[in-house]
């Protein structure tokens, strides 16, 4: 097989416009292969030739200069990679990170054994042109002209700095090798330490749940309270935003995305079927934002889902198809639970029967993660502090009090308690997370509301006294807010103290 159909055929087609002419100089050298004899030496355009090849050693230096500082960028980066991994505080729960780097390696190697390869064939390109020079012409121009180009295009033999790349990517893989070994001879620990935890919180919850009279029957005595089954969540999943609080052993986030596949079945309904509706299709109003608008939605005889608060934001009406009566009795309910904030009958008959709502899935929390742009949920979860602590009885502790507090949310449903919507990981863990509803306002924020300390302060005597005037008036005018607020703690502590 002839070289010049070797080259281009081992060759990537993006580096064909750099790789050495060697078809051209053949041509030159001699002729067209369709032509039954070869072109005589004494007419062998010698100024073409030369041309070409200067041509090709200046192609092949611009290919090689833009590559080198590649590799280097691209070795300075992995080293600096694997000296972050060598230098991470804390145990690791999982290697992906590592696994990610060593990818990143072997790919690495894989290019540039691509372009030793390409440079390699170059320098045998070189060498079989000018000896076939030689050969026609009866020179001896071969040796000179490849010394010419070892001075010139040392990196044609050896590979140059993409060379000394390569080698010091082997060394770099076996010092990856070795944090591989050490990481997960921890990770194998971690993970055990990890079991014993949620081991040892599930036999906390069962005894919990077996001796404390709040997971008993209920008032009624008609059986133990249904705790629901709620949407389920891994780490990857929740994007978390800006810090709401903290806690001792707590931070809480809210939740800007659930990059989950999950679609909201109710969206999907709504938005996936024909713009015209049948006579027994039913309509669905949405506010601006693709967001389900009505604060209390009812379905009427007809399978109709209609909103009550269509008289207070503009709306636009979206056919679909009849909802199976299933469908409509299961999100219904949830759907006006979850957008009415005003909801303030907080009488025992009237609340007791959301506890048979079922909770909302993962499409819908997706779909519906914020409101006007602003998290409708947040996050809890144990503080980096706690779960990186070397004493393992202070993260136990404060992982098993997380996966209680969310055993004891799972089974409330009352309109002042806050309602959880899902969890993040195992319980026990010290990665879980209790998935809620976002609050907007603290007690703490509303009492400095209610005291007037948003109100300017004057050091005019005459305006102070004036101020002190407008800050009295104002707290008298908040008194029904303040006792509307007093009785809604109230509502909740009755609720939780007449299940113990």
């Amino acid at each position: 097989m002839k070289f010049g159909k070797t080259l281009y055929e081992k060759v990537s087609e993006e580096w064909h416009p750099y790789a050495v002419d060697y078809r051209g100089m053949t041509l030159v050298l001699e002729g067209d292969s369709s032509q039954m004899q070869k072109i005589d030496p004494a007419r062998i355009n010698h100024e073409e030739f030369y041309r070409r090849y200067d041509g090709s050693k200046k192609g092949i230096k611009m290919f090689y200069l833009s590559k080198r500082q590649w590799a280097l960028d691209q070795t300075t980066e992995l080293m600096q990679r694997v000296d972050d991994l060598r230098l991470e505080v804390g145990e690791p729960t999982e290697m992906s990170s590592e696994l990610e780097v060593r990818r990143a390696i072997e790919s690495f190697g894989s290019e540039l054994d691509l372009l030793l390869g390409f440079l390699e064939l170059n320098h045998t390109g070189f060498s079989k042109i000018l000896k076939k020079f030689d050969k026609r012409t009866g020179l001896a121009t071969r040796e000179t002209k490849l010394k010419e180009l070892r001075l010139s295009h040392s990196f044609l033999n050896g590979g140059g700095d993409i060379g000394k790349a390569k080698e010091q990517l082997g060394g770099l893989a076996i010092r990856l090798d070795r944090i591989i070994a050490r990481r997960t001879k921890m990770v194998k620990k971690a993970k055990s330490r990890a079991r014993s935890h949620i081991m040892r919180t599930n036999k906390i919850l069962a005894d919990l749940k077996t001796d404390s009279p709040f997971f008993g029957a209920g008032e009624s005595g008609a059986g133990p309270r249904v705790v629901t089954d709620y949407p389920r969540f891994v780490d990857e999943e929740i994007v978390t935003g800006d810090v709401l609080g903290e806690g001792e052993y707590s931070t809480v986030n809210e939740v800007r995305k659930f990059a989950v596949s999950d679609c909201c079945e109710i969206c999907f309904l709504h938005c996936s079927l024909p713009t015209k509706a049948p006579a027994s299709s039913s309509s669905v109003a949405f506010d601006n934002d693709g967001d389900l608008c009505s604060t209390s939605v009812s379905v009427d005889g007809a399978g109709s889902i209609k909103s009550n608060r269509s008289n207070q934001i503009r709306t636009r009406v979206v056919p679909i198809m009849s909802v199976p009566s299933k469908v409509s009795e299961k999100y219904s309910d949830d759907v006006s639970e979850m957008n009415d904030p005003d909801d303030s009958d907080h009488e025992e008959d009237e609340y007791r029967r959301f506890s048979s709502v079922p909770v909302v899935t993962r499409g819908f929390m997706k779909d519906h993660c914020l409101r006007n742009n602003m998290a409708r949920y947040a996050i809890k979860r144990l503080r980096p502090e706690v779960t990186h602590s070397k004493n393992e009885d202070h993260m136990e502790d404060a992982a098993i009090d997380l996966a209680c507090e969310a055993a004891f949310l799972a089974s409330l449903t009352h309109p002042n308690i806050i309602k959880m919507r899902g969890t993040s990981g195992v319980a026990g863990h010290p990665s879980f997370g209790i998935v809620l509803d976002r609050l907007y306002h603290t007690l703490t924020e509303e009492c400095a509301h209610w005291a007037g300390k948003g109100i300017q302060k004057s050091s005019s005597p005459f305006a102070l006294l004036k101020q002190r005037k407008i800050v009295k008036q104002w707290r008298e005018n908040n008194w029904n807010e303040r006792v509307s607020v007093m009785y809604d703690v109230s509502c909740a502590l009755a609720h939780l103290h007449s299940h113990k």
